[in-house]
């Protein structure tokens, strides 16, 4: 969802400042030349396209000053041509001191054509310039998209202290404070939302999972199980899979993960785990053990497990683990030598 509404205001905004427009409710000035009215008025009715014919036609006259190079750049990004708006905007966000509108509009474009880290510069830049401007906005959207959840959450905090009614945000927010582990900060994002909202209810569930209220996770969670949406549906399942073996209803957890693991690390390790919590050892083991014996294989042919990687530790641990107690202490001890040297304060 874009946000439309700072974005045109923003637009419009460059426009006035940079031209030397009084805003006020009496509209007492008026730009200087013919053109410049023309292009007001066709800002105002929400014209875009008829000003960026007019902008290009002033700018192949050389008529076209810097603020009117700014105004086609942004109107280029909120007409979705992001490659004419960067080509546009690029020089004049090269200057030392690039307004902070113009900043943002680049990053913007930069953004919607991939180029990631560009915009993070951009935007950057225009925060620091323009504090509490919309840079600061797109800088926590693409901070949290990224991963990057400690920075990006004083941006996404700040931005809905300001604009409470800014949805988009509200969630990623709350999806922020979740991998945080912030998950009372994170019911208050969506609390204004609609409860319904399949996206409210998987960020609402997984909250109360790490409030330690399982059971309010299944309730709030079971009913997007009738038609879950397709690009969240995994998340659900894990994340009611992990509400349900919690109460010990593991074998239902079984049902919820089977099928749906694909080839990710973390959920093989929660299906392998409920399994054997359910009674099933043997499937466990064999959810496991392929995963299991490449780590292990990879790091006696000089292979580093990634740095931090929890994951891979656990996976390694637990078929250790499970292979004791299946009994097979020998095939066991390669996964317990490498756990106790990945996990040298793990007494167990």
């Amino acid at each position: 969802m874009q946000h439309t509404t700072t974005r045109y205001i923003l637009t419009l905004g460059l426009l006035a400042m940079s031209m030397g427009i009084a805003w006020s409710q009496e509209g007492s000035e008026t730009p200087s030349t013919p053109q410049d009215q023309q292009l007001l008025q066709l800002m105002e009715a929400g014209e875009f396209e008829q000003a960026i014919a007019l902008l290009e036609q002033m700018r192949d006259e050389d008529q076209a000053q810097v603020v009117h190079l700014a105004l086609l750049g942004g109107l280029y990004v909120e007409m979705g041509d992001p490659e004419s708006a960067l080509q546009t905007l690029e020089p004049l966000a090269a200057v030392e001191n690039a307004d902070p509108a113009v900043l943002y509009n680049t990053g913007r474009a930069a953004s919607a054509l991939g180029k990631i880290e560009a915009a993070y510069g951009y935007y950057s830049r225009s925060a620091a310039a323009a504090p509490g401007s919309p840079a600061e906005r797109e800088l926590g959207l693409l901070l949290s998209m990224a991963g990057q959840y400690e920075k990006a959450y004083p941006y996404l905090r700040r931005w809905i202290s300001s604009y409470p009614e800014d949805e988009q945000v509200r969630l990623v927010a709350a999806l922020t404070a979740v991998q945080l582990v912030r998950p009372s900060e994170a019911l208050a994002f969506v609390t204004p939302l609609d409860p319904d909202r399949p996206q409210v209810r998987l960020l609402t569930g997984r909250a109360q999972l790490l409030l330690a209220d399982p059971q309010a996770a299944i309730d709030t969670l079971e009913p997007l199980m009738a038609a879950p949406p397709p690009q969240m549906e995994v998340d659900i399942r894990r994340t009611l899979a992990e509400a349900k073996a919690t109460i010990g209803q593991a074998a239902e957890a079984v049902e919820l993960l089977a099928g749906h693991v694909g080839e990710d690390p973390s959920a093989i390790l929660q299906l392998g785990l409920a399994q054997y919590q359910s009674g099933n050892l043997d499937g466990a083991l064999e959810t496991l053990g392929p995963l299991a014996m490449m780590l292990v294989e990879g790091v006696n042919a000089g292979q580093d497990l990634p740095p931090g990687d929890a994951t891979a530790v656990g996976l390694v641990r637990e078929y250790g683990r499970l292979l004791v107690t299946a009994g097979r202490h020998e095939e066991a001890l390669p996964y317990l030598q490498l756990s106790s040297q990945l996990e040298p304060e793990n007494k167990q």
